[in-house]
């Protein structure tokens, strides 16, 4: 991303910031729907603090 000139703000970790443990490798795609709106949240508050 920086190499493209795109520098976040903010930097959300799924295991540290959410609580959102990993299941293994291969599952990277098993989220529960409270997990999902877990980060769509997170997502949607940074934006906002970002305005």
């Amino acid at each position: 991303m920086a190499r493209g000139g795109i520098e976040p703000d903010v930097y959300l970790n799924l295991e540290e910031d959410l609580g959102i443990a990993k299941s293994g490798p291969f599952t990277s795609l098993e989220f529960t729907e409270q997990q999902v709106q877990a980060v769509a949240d997170a997502l949607v508050a940074a934006i906002g603090a970002g305005t």
